[in-house]
């Protein structure tokens, strides 16, 4: 019925889309097909993100036959991102008559197969007024070995009145395509008074194509007073080979950067459980958020490469998600980022995460409490039913809703009658949580596939 009202419609796909469920592509599919433009540009973006076979080729038929040509960019560069874009694709994209759309498509075809066609139109499309087109023609044909191109595209870059969304473009343009020739521009982006967020891309794409990336990144953290900075900056280091002797230096600082540094030694050097657990509770100690923010992505990473053997973070992160502020009324940055925490420790699933989690969760209300049951919400691992289900029956409506939306997005049977309530009670909520109800019920009796296939036809 909302997909069908135009007052309702657009509300029901967001909300839809943030399940990030797989079964939703036929609804897409459809909403890629609609007379509403505003509509198909939400399709594409959903589309690349669910993926699979159904998604590609609705993205390809955006592509080669919308109205719009923004929506076939956008299309494009889901298929690029998903590699899923073939020569034949890319043939027709560049004989399309909108610019950005042949650049996109030129581009990524210098990438996969340089040839003169492809070359012929980046030399017309490097001549645009637009600095958004001519300069990633420009790069692409540098990474042609058209040496002339780079002495006009630093001086593109260097202008104050060239957009900081387009040198950020162009930076991720070299570090993708990996154009060495290109490492001059990234290196004076570094030392420029661009914002701290493009010089810290600027510092990437660097790493990614200079060869003397290690040195340029150490002298820029050496000389920047800016903690999210240093910080940012210590990660691109800290990931290249070569970082040892500058590693080692920043490890003997006394500054707050110099804890993340003794932390990078004992991870990359010999691990001991008991010194890495140390130096994460030092660092978490700290309570920066940038710090915090740097921990758990460690985290994320060392979960992946080594299973159960990440576990000696834990005892740090749940030290510090029981330490936030339990009294705040409104969740901040520091319970944000606890959630992050505690969703990490619950994808992790070790004996003692879980039950720590659990531990966390059966203590008082608090905010504290509040942002480990998000954080059970952000998990990707199905175990967090175990601990959802405990918080079903709780008095306290964030938790119950929290634990509900937890086992409804594993089409958890134990969910129903909270879902059945907001449903038989319409009038007393919103389109969102009407909409997220009817869809996990339908997910607990299996027809959520099936589903997505009739609602399709709803989409106008």
């Amino acid at each position: 019925a909302a997909l069908g009202d135009p007052g309702r419609a657009d509300v029901v796909l967001v909300t839809l889309n943030a399940t990030d469920d797989e079964d939703l592509v036929p609804l897409f599919v459809a909403a890629s097909k609609s007379a509403d433009k505003r509509k198909r540009l939400f399709a594409a973006s959903a589309l690349g993100q669910l993926g699979g076979p159904a998604a590609f080729a609705a993205l390809r038929e955006q592509l080669l036959n919308d109205s719009v040509m923004a929506i076939r960019a956008e299309a494009l560069t889901h298929l690029l991102d998903n590699e899923a874009a073939d020569a034949d694709l890319l043939a027709a994209a560049i004989g399309m008559g909108d610019e950005k759309v042949r650049c996109i498509a030129a581009g990524a075809v210098v990438h996969k197969n340089p040839n003169a066609a492809a070359a012929e139109v980046l030399e017309r499309l490097s001549r645009s007024r637009e600095a958004s087109i001519s300069g990633p023609a420009r790069l692409s044909l540098l990474g042609m070995g058209r040496k002339e191109q780079l002495a006009v595209l630093g001086k593109m870059m260097g202008q104050a009145e060239t957009p900081n969304s387009v040198v950020r473009m162009l930076l991720l343009l070299i570090a993708r395509e990996k154009i060495a020739a290109a490492a001059p521009l990234a290196e004076s982006v570094i030392g420029s008074k661009r914002p701290l967020h493009i010089r810290v891309v600027a510092a990437r794409t660097a790493a990614a194509v200079a060869p003397e990336a290690s040195r340029i990144v150490f002298e820029s953290i050496r000389n920047s007073p800016n903690m999210i900075y240093r910080v940012s900056l210590l990660k691109i280091l800290a990931d290249r080979k070569d970082a040892g002797a500058y590693l080692a230096a920043i490890a003997k600082s006394k500054l707050p950067v110099g804890v993340l540094g003794r932390f990078e030694q004992a991870r990359l050097g010999q691990p001991d459980a008991v010194d890495l657990t140390t130096r994460v509770q030092k660092a978490l100690r700290l309570g920066h958020p940038v710090v915090v923010n740097y921990i758990l992505n460690r985290a994320i990473e060392d979960a992946e490469s080594l299973g159960a053997k990440a576990d000696f973070y834990t005892p740090a992160v749940l030290r510090y998600i029981a330490s936030v502020e339990a009294d705040a009324v409104r969740l901040g940055p520091q319970h944000r980022l606890a959630a992050r925490l505690a969703a990490w420790l619950v994808d992790l699933g070790t004996p003692r995460a879980m039950a720590g989690i659990r531990k966390i969760l059966a203590g008082r209300y608090s905010a504290v409490t509040r942002a480990a049951a998000a954080g059970v919400l952000g998990a990707k691992n199905k175990r967090a039913c175990q601990l959802a289900r405990g918080l079903l029956k709780s008095p306290y409506q964030e938790l119950a809703s929290d634990a509900a939306l937890t086992l409804g997005h594993f089409g958890d049977p134990a969910a129903e009658e909270y879902f059945r309530r907001i449903l038989s009670h319409e009038g007393g909520y919103s389109i969102n949580e009407m909409t997220v109800a009817s869809w996990y019920l339908l997910k607990i009796h299996k027809k959520s596939k099936t589903a997505a296939e009739e609602l399709a036809a709803s989409v106008k």
